[in-house]
């Protein structure tokens, strides 16, 4: 029988090591761009050698989040033996102005496939109208405008094409693909109804948002920016916060201390959070 994402992620026990699996292996953030990247036998035996730690593991970054995620699937393209890193964070320009960057280029040795890969790791929070970054100043159906129509057409490009044929690569070649991973949260109270679903892969289970207005009754750990990436409460390295007189300055990511779940884990958000310059992209 074939190891569940879920089965794995509860037997691992090392924190990095769940990051490296929820990372990789957790579901997909958008519906229809389904990662290359799945969860095989190899991987399996990976993550548990890992997670006895034979070798030491690379530092990974812990900010900002976006590099962190990049060197964890670097590391995994590195170790799998059925893929081949041809290169990464390519900079595509025009007369020395730079107009974008190729995250991966991969070869898979199993289907003979040239892939040109985009990844990005986001959280996101639904209110009134839309699903928005914990700081508001980025939108879900931005990124995703972005991603398919710009991020993961550069290999179409004249300039990428270009580039690739600078490296002895051939553009045309490579299909594009997407990585993309994240959480979604709404307010407990939410109309589920109101929700826009588009863009996005219904597997993926919605967590809470709130703020101290809403009668606060557990102490929460808060967790740091890596630890996003985990999802399950770490054993330390957290601050407390306390819910008598909290007093937020931003949103952050907090877990009940009493807290064995990933559900649990709720973004606290200012009394004052509202929209700020946040746009719908304009469609052609």
């Amino acid at each position: 029988m074939q190891t569940t994402y879920d089965q794995i992620i509860n037997h691992l026990h090392d924190e990095t090591i769940r990051s490296l699996a929820w990372s990789l292996f957790s579901e997909d953030l958008l519906d229809g761009w389904q990662s290359p990247i799945q969860l095989d036998e190899w991987a399996v035996k990976w993550l548990n050698a890992l997670d006895q730690q034979p070798t030491p593991l690379p530092e990974f970054s812990e900010r900002p989040l976006g590099r962190r995620f990049e060197e964890i699937l670097c590391f995994y393209f590195n170790n799998h033996p059925d893929w081949k890193l041809l290169a990464q964070n390519i900079t595509i320009k025009d007369n020395g102005i730079t107009l974008g960057e190729i995250d991966f280029l991969l070869f898979q040795k199993s289907t003979g496939k040239y892939i040109h890969l985009e990844s990005a790791v986001k959280f996101y929070l639904w209110d009134k109208e839309a699903w928005y970054g914990p700081q508001r100043k980025d939108r879900l159906d931005s990124k995703v405008d972005k991603l398919i129509n710009k991020q993961t057409l550069w290999c179409n490009t004249i300039q990428g094409t270009q580039q690739l044929k600078s490296m002895g690569l051939n553009a045309a070649e490579f299909e594009r693909a997407i990585h993309c991973k994240g959480n979604l949260f709404i307010h407990k109270h939410q109309n589920m109804s109101e929700l826009d679903w588009t863009f996005i892969n219904k597997k993926i289970s919605l967590l809470n948002w709130q703020t101290p207005a809403n009668n606060l009754s557990d102490e929460y750990g808060v967790l740091k920016k890596h630890q996003w990436l985990n999802p399950l409460p770490p054993k330390s390295d957290y601050d407390v916060m306390s819910p008598i007189n909290i007093i937020l300055k931003r949103p952050e990511m907090v877990f009940p201390l009493n807290s064995t779940h990933n559900n649990d884990r709720l973004f606290l958000v200012p009394n004052s959070w509202s929209p700020k310059n946040c746009h719908k992209p304009k469609r052609a």
